[in-house]
């Protein structure tokens, strides 16, 4: 399970290395507030995947590691740790393609599909229990 995740990171992670798809996440009402990078290196200062950067601290305002924070609460319409939210984060590249929302709402007509994104939400971002993915 965590061998997917990693691997799925590693691979989006040398594309942005290599100057092709950065991916970001974006939050906020209107989804303008820059939330990290989701396929940067894990140890680049702008890695959600970086426990020492300002986006992937569990104590910053702009990660949604943060659980009391409007990005990371399980209960704000901003996070996507809610399964209520109603504007949880996007993923979105520099190109401003958007790669779908990060909800751990299974029913979200436009949650991510991306590879390995909802396991590592539910698992590492939001500390869910196991279920279908």
């Amino acid at each position: 399970m965590k061998l997917n995740s990693l691997i799925v990171l590693s691979l989006l992670a040398s594309t942005a290395v290599h100057g092709e798809t950065k991916i970001n996440i974006y939050g906020g009402p209107d989804n303008s507030q820059y939330l990290g990078c989701y396929s940067c290196p894990r140890y680049s200062q702008e890695s959600v995947h970086n426990p020492n950067s300002p986006y992937g601290s569990a104590y910053s305002v702009t990660s949604i590691f943060n659980k009391y924070g409007k990005y990371g609460s399980s209960y704000s319409s901003f996070s996507p740790c809610s399964d209520f939210a109603a504007n949880p984060p996007i993923l979105r590249d520099d190109k401003e393609i958007s790669y779908g929302s990060l909800s751990v709402n299974k029913y979200r007509a436009d949650r991510s599909s991306l590879p390995g994104v909802q396991r590592w939400l539910n698992k590492e971002v939001c500390q869910k229990e196991e279920q279908k993915y």
